[in-house]
C-alpha cells in the first residue's frame, strides 16, 4: 500500500499534518497506519462505491482504529436491510432532499430503490456500523 511506505519518510507526516482528513479506498488500512494518522490529528475516511452509485464516504466511530467498517452518512439515503441470519444488504432509497448525493438515481431515474447486492454483518456493539463480507 502506498500510504504504508509514504508515512515512513521523514517529511511525509509533516506534509500531511495540515489535512483534516485523508481518503482511503481499495482496501482497509492497517491499524498501525490509522493510529499514526490519528496521532497527528489526521482523520482517515474510508471510501467505497460502485460504478452505478459513485463514491460513498464512511465515517469512523470515535476512537476507532480501523477502516474495516462502514458507517455511512445519512445524506446517502442508504440502509442495511436484513436478509438472512446475520446478513444484511445495503439498499439506497431515493430521497429528494439528498438528490445531490444519490448518483445512482441519475443513472436509473425510474428507480426509487437500489439494492447493492453485497452482504454485510453487524458490528457489535455498534449497531450502526457494518463489516463487509464479500
Amino acid at each position: 500500500m502506498f500510504l504504508d511506505e509514504f508515512i515512513k519518510t521523514p517529511t511525509a507526516l509533516k506534509t500531511l499534518e495540515h489535512l483534516d482528513f485523508i481518503y482511503i479506498s481499495g482496501s482497509p488500512c492497517s491499524r498501525s497506519i490509522i493510529k499514526e494518522l490519528h496521532s497527528h490529528n489526521i482523520r482517515p475516511v474510508s471510501l467505497f462505491g460502485t460504478t452505478e452509485t459513485g463514491t460513498l464516504a464512511s465515517e469512523a466511530e470515535p476512537g476507532d482504529d480501523t477502516t474495516d467498517y462502514q458507517k455511512l452518512r445519512p445524506s446517502y439515503g442508504c440502509v442495511f436491510e436484513h436478509r438472512d441470519g446475520v446478513a444484511y444488504e445495503m439498499v439506497q432509497y431515493r430521497k429528494p432532499e439528498f438528490e445531490r448525493w444519490q448518483v445512482v438515481f441519475m443513472l436509473f431515474p425510474h428507480l426509487d430503490r437500489f439494492p447493492f447486492g453485497d452482504l454485510y454483518v453487524v458490528r457489535i456493539p455498534c449497531t450502526n456500523s457494518f463489516e463487509s463480507k464479500r
